[in-house]
């Protein structure tokens, strides 16, 4: 499919007054998605794009993101090796530097270019799945402090600041290094 759901995008097209209320709800562009679980054939968001649609989708989430103001974040992201990996990339950096705003991250990577990415700083978020899968793929041994400085690739979770965590999936390469209290 060659579509693309952009629902705020399209409510601010009808007319001045609509395009007023809506650039002044920041809650309505603070929801993104992009691509699709393997084997899963709906469309989300930004969805299921052909590749000769990058460069017009990258400039939609950064409007998505700049219109989004403050507001909560709802992501899903879908990135694999396939993708190109400067866009990938620029994904990945926004949903980590924006971490504080996050509510509902359900993020599937493979390959994260080399780098780590520490997810640390976000109160807010209730529901967080997350499944990467690095060059360390291949390594059945859990990741540990020891092992860390040898890792390429993977994602770090401090969760204690996570007071609003309702739900919680984790696989891939991904570390844990602190728990959240529970009361």
């Amino acid at each position: 499919p060659d579509e693309v759901e952009v629902p705020a995008l399209v409510l601010s097209q009808v007319c001045k007054s609509w395009r007023s209320i809506t650039l002044a709800q920041s809650t309505l562009w603070s929801s993104f998605s992009w691509g699709r679980a393997e084997g899963d054939m709906s469309i989300l968001g930004f969805g299921d794009y052909p590749k000769k649609n990058v460069d017009r989708l990258s400039p939609l989430w950064d409007l998505y993101a700049s219109r989004s103001g403050q507001a909560l974040l709802d992501i899903s992201l879908f990135v694999y090796k396939e993708d190109d990996s400067e866009l990938r990339e620029h994904l990945l950096d926004f949903v980590f530097e924006e971490q504080h705003r996050l509510k509902c991250l359900k993020l599937h990577c493979k390959f994260l270019e080399g780098k780590n990415y520490l997810l640390n700083m976000a109160p807010m978020l209730e529901i967080l799945h997350i499944h990467i899968v690095g060059s360390n793929w291949f390594k059945p041994e859990p990741i540990t402090d020891a092992k860390l400085a040898s890792l390429c690739e993977y994602v770090a979770i401090d969760t204690s600041s996570f007071i609003a965590l309702k739900e919680l999936v984790i696989g891939g390469d991904v570390l844990v290094t602190n728990q959240a209290p529970r009361y």
